[in-house]
Parts: C-alpha cells; structure tokens; sequence
C-alpha cells in the first residue's frame, strides 16, 4: 500500500474547503492569523502564509468527515466546551500546526505518530485520514475490532489490512494533568532520557569496552617482541604482529571517532528535548516570583550545560574506565604475578587524592557559581546601560566595579586552579614513584626467574593506563560537584510557583471584560509593605478606566494583576464572574492586551514584534493596529515595510516609535479588554493627540484601563481611579474627579 511508504507521519496536505466564517466575510485566514481578500486584490499582507488548508464540510463524495467534527467529538467525549470560533483558529495552517494549535486550546496533549500496524486501547482516540483528504475518528477498541466515526459509526478490523484506505499517520489526544507529567531533572525524568537513548548509549558502551581492550594491543606487543622476536631476529613474526597491530589501532581509531559521534548525537537529542523544555518552566513561572537580576537567571539556565555533559559524556565512559581499572590490575596479574599490587596501591593512592580534592573544591564551588552568577549580571547590567554609562561619564566607575568582581571571583579561582595543580602534581609524582617501585620489584623477580624484560615493560606500559584512570576520577568528581550545584540552582527556579496547574485550566472561550477586584492586597516579598492594600472596585465591560496617582502609589501593580503577572497575596480578582485563580492564564491573555511602561522589542523584524503570540490577528486587525497606533506612517516609508529590520531592544528605533509598537502588538487581535501603562509618555503631542482620537472613534465596546501622569489621555475615559499608597482614595465619573482635584483646597480656619 503506497500510503504506508510515506517517511512523514505528519500530514502535509491540506483539507479543501475554508470555514463558514471566513466564506461569509469573504476573506481568507493565513497561517499567522491574517486575512487576504478572495479576489487578490492590491491589498497584501507581510504575514508569512503556507498552504491555505480548510477544515469544515467535506465534499459530498468524500468518504469521512471533517476534522473540526473529530475534534468535536473528542472535546464532547472529556466533556472540554468548544465554541465554532474556537475551532476556526489556525484553520488555514497546516492539518499538522491547526491541530497542535487546538490541541492546546482544548488544554489535550497530542501526539502524531506513524499509524501503526495494530491500534491499542491507550492510543485512543484517533483521529486518522483518509487518501480523499477527509477524516475518521476511531473511538473504541472492541475485542478485535474498532468502532470508527467518519459521520456515521462503523465496525472495522485492527489489522493493517483494513487501514490501507488512510494515510500513513495518525493523532492522539488525551487530557493533560500535572500529576501525570514526570518532573523534570527528576530521578524518573532521567531514567526516561536513559531509556530513550539507550539504542545509542548501548553502542557507546559497546564502542568503549572494545577501545579499552584494543589497549592491551601495545603492551602485548611489546611483550612478544622483547621476549621473543628480537632475542630470535625473527623478522617474519615481527611483520605479521606489526600489521596484527596496524589493524587493530586502525579500528580502535575509527572506534574513538564512532565513539564521540554517538556521544555527541546523545548531548544533542538531550539538548533538544530538554533545554526547550527548561525555557518552557521558567517563562511558564510566575513572573512576580523570578529572580530580580535576569543576569543570574540566564547564568542558572545556562549552567544546566554541565548536568548535561555529566549526564550524556562524564559519567557513561567515566563509568566504564573505573571497570577497566579493575580489569587492566588482573591483567597486570596475570602477566606479572605481585607485580600488580605496585600499579593497584598507586591507583588507589590517586584515587584518595581526587576524593580529597573533591572534598576541598566542593566547600569552594558554592561560592564561586555565586561569583560567576554576579559577574554575569553585572556584564548583562553594564551592556544594556551602554548608553547611560557614556552620557553620564560613568565609564571609569564601573570599570572600576568590574576591577572589584574580578578581584573578588579571582581570588576564589586561583584557589581552584592551585588545587587543581597541586591535584595534578601529586597525581605526576605517584606516577613517577609507581614506575620507580615496579622497577625495584621487578628486579627481584626477574633476578629469581619469575618474570621476563619483555613482561616489564608491557607492565609498566599498563600500568600508565590505569594511573591515567584514576586520574580521569578527578576531572569526573569536579564535573559531579559542579553540576551538583547548578542541579540545586536550576531547581530553586523551577520549584517557584507556575501560573498553569491542574486549578487553573478551565478555558474560557471570549472575555466580556467585566472587572471586579475584592479586597485585593498584594506585596512582592512576604516580608516587604504593601503595593496594594485592600483594593475593592467593579468595571462593566466595555467601561473605559483611567488610574492616577502619585509616583509608586501601586498603579502600575494593578495592572500587572489584571495581566496575570502576579497573583494577589489576598481577596480576589473576578473576570467576567470567573475567578482568576481558576482561569487558565495564558488563554485569558489571548483576551487582553497590554501596553506595559517600559515595552521591550526583540531581534528580528517588525513583523515578528508585532504577531508574537497572536493566534487570531487578521489582516482586519492588523491594519487597524498599524493606524491607530500611528506606526504605520514610518512602516509605509520603509522598503520592507513589516519585515524591516529590528535591532535588539528596539535600538534602531526611537522612545515614540517602540512604544507605538508596543501599543499596536496590544490591539493586534482585536482584544476586548486593553491595559495601558503610561501609553503616551514618550510620543510626541501630535501622535499623543492621533492615538487618543483614535481609541475614541474605534473603541466604544473594549473595556480599557489606562495608566497615566498625562491628562490629555483621560479624554478615552469614562471613570477615573485614584491611587494612593495602595489604596483607592477617591473613585468616580472623570469629570468629577477632575473637577475635584483641580479645585483648591479649603484653607484652614485660624
């Protein structure tokens, strides 16, 4: 059957007919969320797009149904409440993306596999597809058969032979809950990495065991040829066990290279399941608890590279070495007789020194990973405050700090590397005194008749090899300490608090924007005063809020509750009725859109600053927030419009212009709930004024919260919220609040 050959278990291919929605606006969806006109008019999107696939309504001589209808049984069957929107999203991606997409959405996890010869009951159910492009969702197992819904339910064979009609790949769903994820950099989540890579570690095993007896290759010869060829001149033997030699080290070459690209292949597959993996926990982490110094963040993820290169490299072949210690000794013994127990005192004698050194560097290596890390912060400091530095004149002073940290972390650096040195010259002279003692013991042997020259020397030869082993115990004890303590660094991240769990992935499908806070208080440490103390309004969606105050009132920290960036330390936070802490967080934001007070652009294109996470952005939208905003006077200007350039931070663009950009990554989709922190501080009056009559004109049904010391952006407002010192002093119509606090103050009876 031609469709089992396919190498992609993926689907490539697209259904053929677009959603209802989208044939009633008569527009198209692109895969970043866009929309095109039907009839290809002048009006282009910068948006990539990929083949356009549909997902709704089969055609009538299609043998199954349609996707959307799978998922629809699957959503019904864990009980999940799916909206005809909800299914439109990501319908003109892939077959492959739109189903990642509303896997996610549904909070399913999915996997999409080779279908298989049988079908167990643990994969179900599945969605497969026929050759036509239609689907079939296999529900049941049922003895030996299945029970198959492709608009109607059928009963087919779990044999390969009754899957001949469906494409050679297949998708399961299944419901995600926290206690069934393993932990990672858990004891379970290693083994697992063990066991999936152990087709692989096997042959390196293999590959190793092979290299150390290739090394007995040498020695042996050295033996034969001091003890038989030459006292004989027997020139033939010589050359049959010179190219017996050859041979050998010509493969224990190619086993070394074979050896470290299997390592390597190893380290890789580990990095690319597992540093994902860690980026996606610590931004999954609650932002309020994250370490202040991003600096000290990023040196923590980096460091995981030493648990990995224990993981993957050290400890496989550093295992493997300490069995050829004990190998290469019974070798040696049997060679030699009691001529072992010179190299076996001195290969103990090593290892005591490693395990001694070990002890000494594991009393330092806390303080010196807490060096690195303050260092790395520091330069990360230093390098996004280039400018400041140059227009204060600041350069010298922290020349002056870094001369400071440097002599602080060199201090501890040269005690690690004097006891590394020491480690290695002691290493060095027990060497030295082991060839020594063989010498002085093989003297009497050779002298009583119990040992030959040529016995001596490949003794000596082997010997060198199993002080190099206990050697390698050393650099093997330091990695293990090292990684050791950015383990403990890395699960001190990963243990703060996360802002998805098994409470919180009830999905809304829409937001209203109705707000409601009650008795909310919120401090950043348990030990610091209140942002926020008992905080207590109610907005009706589509209601227009300003927030004032004084510098540090705590109206910044309001919003950062709104976005889900903290969660209150007491009272709620009510959406639309829902409690907050019950919400899955990340679909709420796919609702609000927010403008922070210090917006941040990141390397790539304009195109990529503005989409970022938007899963619903049509070209609608997009042009819209291109106006409002005001930054599509400079992206019209531009040769490559939404693909120019953008350098890290924004720098190649002004104040005005990053927060122009900011404003229109918020309105990107259209939310309905809009949070605004200090939206205008750096434009100009003229596009100040743009904006705000914009927001006017196009915004009557959001609910919007803005931030602000500006008076002109009040005019959007319909109500104004007063903070101060984390309270609310004063709440109510905006013209009354204005009028109230422009008045002056009743003097004083004398």
């Amino acid at each position: 059957m031609d469709n089992h050959k396919n190498p992609n278990p993926a689907p490539d291919t697209a259904v053929k007919n677009q959603t209802e929605s989208a044939k009633g606006s008569g527009d198209t969806i692109n895969t970043k969320g866009a929309t095109q006109p039907e009839d290809g008019g002048s009006e282009k999107s910068d948006l990539a797009s990929q083949e356009s696939v549909g997902l709704f309504n089969p055609d009538e001589d299609e043998k199954g149904a349609s996707v959307t209808s799978c998922l629809k049984k699957i959503a019904d069957k864990y009980g999940i409440v799916v909206s005809g929107s909800s299914l439109q999203l990501g319908s003109s991606s892939s077959t492959n993306e739109y189903l990642r997409l509303q896997a996610d959405n549904m909070g399913l996890n999915l996997s999409i596999k080779p279908l298989p010869l049988k079908i167990e009951d643990e994969m179900l159910p599945l969605i497969v597809q026929y050759s036509d492009g239609s689907f079939a969702l296999i529900e049941e197992k049922v003895g030996r058969r299945l029970t198959l819904w492709n608009g109607r339910q059928e009963i087919i064979r779990n044999k390969k032979s009754e899957f001949s009609e469906f494409k050679d790949w297949a998708c399961s769903l299944k419901p995600v809950f926290e206690t069934d994820r393993v932990p990672f950099l858990s004891l379970t989540w290693f083994i697992g990495q063990i066991g999936k890579m152990w087709p692989m570690y096997s042959q390196v095993i293999l590959a190793t065991v092979m290299i150390h007896c290739f090394t007995l290759v040498i020695p042996l010869l050295m033996g034969i040829f001091y003890d038989r060829i030459l006292p004989n001149l027997a020139e033939n033997s010589l050359k049959v066990l010179i190219t017996g030699a050859i041979i050998v080290l010509a493969f224990d070459y190619i086993l070394k290279n074979v050896r470290t690209s299997l390592v390597e292949k190893a380290a890789l597959r580990v990095e690319q399941d597992a540093e994902p993996q860690l980026l996606s926990l610590v931004l999954d982490t609650n932002y309020s608890k994250l370490p202040i110094s991003a600096g000290h963040l990023a040196h923590a993820v980096q460091e995981f590279s030493r648990i990995k290169s224990l993981f993957t490299t050290q400890l496989v072949v550093g295992s493997i070495d300490f069995f050829f210690l004990f190998f290469f000794l019974f070798i040696i013994y049997l060679n030699s007789g009691m001529l072992f127990a010179v190299p076996a005192v001195t290969s103990f004698l090593v290892l005591i020194v490693a395990v001694v050194y070990g002890f000494f560097i594991d009393a330092n290596v806390s303080a010196q990973s807490k060096l690195q890390s303050r260092k790395s912060s520091f330069l990360n400091e230093i390098f996004n405050g280039v400018e400041s530095i140059k227009v204060t004149n600041a350069a010298r002073l922290f020349v002056s700090r870094w001369a400071s940290e440097i002599e602080k972390s060199g201090e501890m650096s040269s005690k690690y590397r004097i006891a590394q040195s020491r480690c290695s010259m002691t290493t060095g002279f027990l060497g030295q005194l082991n060839s020594a003692g063989l010498l002085i013991v093989a003297f009497f042997l050779i002298k009583n008749g119990n040992m030959s020259s040529g016995g001596l020397l490949a003794t000596m030869v082997l010997s060198g090899r199993c002080i190099a082993v206990s050697a390698s115990m050393s650099n093997l004890i330091t990695s293990y300490l090292f990684a050791r303590r950015s383990y403990k660094d890395l699960r001190k991240i990963l243990e703060l608090q996360k802002e998805t769990c098994e409470t919180r992935q009830f999905k809304i499908q829409q937001l209203g924007g109705g707000v409601r806070f009650d008795s909310v208080s919120f401090r950043y440490q348990p030990e610091s005063p209140y942002a926020l103390e008992n905080v207590s309004f109610e907005t009706k969606p589509g209601e227009k809020v300003g927030i004032i105050g004084p510098m540090g009132s705590g109206k910044s920290t309001l919003l950062k509750l709104l976005a889900g960036l903290a969660d209150p330390s007491e009272g709620l936070i009510m959406l639309d009725g829902h409690n907050m802490a019950h919400l899955n967080i990340e679909k709420v934001r796919e609702f609000v859109g927010v403008v922070p007070q210090s917006p941040v652009l990141f390397h790539g294109t304009l195109e990529l600053n503005l989409l970022m996470g938007s899963r619903t952005a049509t070209q609608k939208s997009l042009k819209q927030a291109l106006t409002i905003s005001g930054i599509e006077r400079f992206v019209s200007k531009h040769p490559l419009g939404l693909k120019m350039p953008i350098l890290e931070g924004g720098k190649n663009l002004s104040r005005g212009q990053r927060q122009a950009v900011a404003v229109a990554r918020a309105l990107i989709s259209s939310p309905p709930l809009l949070l605004l922190d200090e939206p205008t501080s750096s434009m100009d009056s003229t596009q100040e004024r743009m904006l705000i009559n914009q927001i006017k004109g196009t915004m009557a049904d959001k609910s919007i919260f803005v931030v602000t010391h500006r008076p002109q952006i009040l005019e959007v407002v319909d109500r104004i919220l007063v903070v101060d010192q984390g309270r609310i002093v004063a709440d109510g119509p905006r013209d009354e609040i204005i009028r109230k606090l422009s008045s002056p103050a009743p003097a004083k009876q004398g």
